[in-house]
């Protein structure tokens, strides 16, 4: 009971933090230094790995996003392309812009602490080689649910030497909608913590 109890006190602090963190980014995004932008991105990467490693708290996360509106019906995609940026961030965090990341099949080896990541990444370029993905993300005028943005993802085939950059898959503006969504859906999760995202959605 107790185990549990600290369990959701830190939980709540990692809330906060994420909450905190993403409350630096406002629109519109195409203006954000994508130096700076991206710290703020790895910094909350890093932050949600450690709130959703709990089977039950990720679970809660995935209903909230599941009933949201603010990402229309393409939540299974959406959910699996930040689960696959996150894990990349995490799984190289030598690179210092997004610009910079690239990846095959030899880097992805370089790290063999972490098999579950590398198989997550390896899985979804797999799956989705040569198509493109895209998932509408919505926000609230006040009246209804809009389509304010689309992300769009390239998949290339992941070669063994050959270098595919981020930056070719996905756009970072899109990375950053993609995990501003992230900071809506945390806001339902019942943590008890203050809104600070300046992005309404």
């Amino acid at each position: 009971m107790k185990i549990d109890s600290t369990r959701k006190e830190v939980e709540k602090k990692l809330a906060f933090k994420i909450r905190e963190t993403m409350s630096e980014i406002s629109f519109p995004f195409e203006i954000v230094s994508e130096e700076w932008g991206f710290d703020i991105i790895k910094n909350t990467s890093f932050l949600i790995a450690e709130l959703l490693s709990n089977k039950n708290t990720k679970n809660d996360f995935i209903k909230a996003a599941s009933k949201s509106k603010a990402n229309g019906k393409n939540n299974e995609i959406w959910i699996e392309s930040f689960e696959v940026i996150r894990d990349i961030i995490a799984h190289f965090p030598f690179f210092d812009s997004w610009d910079d990341i690239y990846l095959n099949r030899v880097l992805l080896n370089w790290n063999n602490k972490n098999l579950k990541n590398k198989k997550h990444i390896e899985s979804f370029f797999d799956k989705y080689a040569g198509k493109e993905i895209s998932y509408d993300i919505y926000t609230h005028n006040g009246e209804n649910w809009i389509v304010t943005h689309t992300a769009v993802m390239h998949i290339p085939k992941l070669k063994v030497y050959k270098k595919i950059y981020l930056k070719d898959i996905i756009s970072f503006p899109d990375v950053i909608w993609t995990f501003c969504i992230i900071d809506y859906y945390i806001s339902f999760m019942n943590f008890d913590v203050l809104t600070f995202s300046t992005v309404s959605m």
